[in-house]
């Protein structure tokens, strides 16, 4: 196990909060951090390295420069666990979207997902984006230039299409609802009926599967 050292300064610029239980200079302005925390910050290893059990780490540790005094308070560990989890959730949360996850893991973790009362009166532009709306999850169809109150997600199957928590395999078909988005080759349940996309459906419709056979057939 390796460790670096940086300025707080430096750990800050590359995006990484410094948590209270991180070891830290008598005088605050350095930090002990983990190699792999740097791993793609530091590439040229400019930063000074160390062994943890190394004599030359150990001898600095117990420098002046490091050592704190007897009037020293140690950090409570409780606060810096709940700190930790509310970085990597506000992480989570900023990243969500980058991240490859099927349609059923989108489900199983919702709650990190943007909720699209925050870009009223902005822009959606990026098709396939995906925000929550009253705990369900949509993706954005087509750029949309301003997000208006009114036009919820719900409503607007033009612009938004809901994210089944199912696969849409023949095995795993997803339970249709009216104003869903139908995909082609994606496999869809109604009524005690198995269907089949067949088209990509440009937007939903308000219309059952059986009204719909331009863009699906039953499966027999």
């Amino acid at each position: 196990m390796r460790f670096v050292i940086c300025t707080i300064n430096q750990a800050k610029a590359h995006g990484i909060e410094i948590i209270p239980t991180m070891r830290q200079s008598v005088d605050r302005t350095q930090v002990v951090l983990h190699d792999e925390c740097v791993r793609y910050t530091d590439e040229f290893n400019v930063l000074p390295r160390y062994e943890h059990n190394s004599r030359e780490f150990s001898e600095l540790m117990n420098s002046e420069e490091w050592m704190h005094g007897e009037d020293y308070e140690q950090p409570n560990e409780d606060f810096a666990k709940v700190r930790a989890m509310q970085i990597l959730t506000a992480r989570t949360t900023a990243d969500i979207n980058k991240m490859k996850l099927s349609n059923k893991e989108k489900n199983d973790v919702k709650e990190f997902y943007p909720n699209w009362e925050d870009f009223i009166g902005k822009s959606l532009n990026e098709v396939g984006f995906t925000v929550n709306h009253k705990d369900k999850l949509y993706e954005i169809l087509q750029p949309i230039p301003v997000v208006l109150e009114h036009q919820t997600p719900d409503i607007v199957p033009a612009n938004y299409g809901i994210v089944s928590e199912h696969d849409g395999t023949k095995d795993d078909p997803i339970p249709y609802e009216r104003m869903m988005i139908i995909r082609k080759d994606k496999y869809y349940t109604q009524n005690g009926k198995l269907y089949v996309g067949i088209l990509d459906a440009p937007n939903g419709y308000d219309a059952d599967l059986d009204m719909l056979q331009t863009l699906v057939k039953e499966v027999k």
